[in-house]
């Protein structure tokens, strides 16, 4: 008999834990997520953000959509991509460019970047040859100039296919890559610290 009661007491806490396990997994908040894509230094408008439904484990610091009146008119610290949740580290001071480094854009030609090219992605800056040159494909090197990381791709608005890429390097990289002749730059996809 005091099996049998222990057994019922046994069943009984299984299935008291199971339904507050349920409970607590089926519990999801509306929080602020990004729209469209937020450029690091920009300032935020309700048109960038949009409420989502997330079961969020209490590490995570994401901020409730009632506070979206909170968020609007404030500065994007690092760049923010469309779909991310926001958090209150991503508010603030733009880090971009940090301490030694410089921003920069460059023109860049179609064909002389990755059609995935997009922020965050490292590359090996290069001259190639100039516009209208015959030498292109006849075996002359690209001459290598520094790496530098990508903060932004905007596509020109122009019909050839060029782009204007914000890159992020430090200060001499950066003196050297203005220096490329216009037309000529040359953006290579490496890996990180290539």
């Amino acid at each position: 008999m005091p099996y049998a009661i222990l057994g019922v007491v046994l069943i009984a806490v299984c299935a008291l834990g199971a339904l507050l396990t349920s409970v607590n997994l089926g519990s999801r908040d509306a929080v602020l997520a990004l729209a469209s894509t937020v450029r690091a230094g920009q300032v935020i408008t309700a048109e960038d953000l949009r409420s989502v439904q997330v079961s969020a484990g209490s590490g995570v610091s994401v901020i409730p959509a009632g506070e979206s009146s909170s968020v609007v008119g404030q500065t994007a610290a690092v760049t923010l991509e469309s779909g991310s949740l926001l958090t209150r580290s991503d508010l603030g001071t733009s880090t971009v460019p940090g301490a030694g480094q410089a921003v920069l854009t460059v023109l860049v030609k179609f064909g002389s970047y990755s059609v995935n090219l997009s922020a965050g992605a490292h590359v090996a800056v290069a001259t190639g040859p100039a516009s209208g040159s015959t030498t292109a494909g006849a075996g002359q090197p690209l001459e290598i100039d520094p790496q530098a990381t990508v903060v932004s791709v905007t596509p020109s608005t122009t019909s050839d296919g060029s782009v204007a890429v914000e890159l992020s390097t430090d200060v001499t990289s950066a003196s050297t890559i203005a220096s490329i002749p216009s037309g000529q730059a040359q953006l290579i996809t490496v890996s990180a610290g290539s």
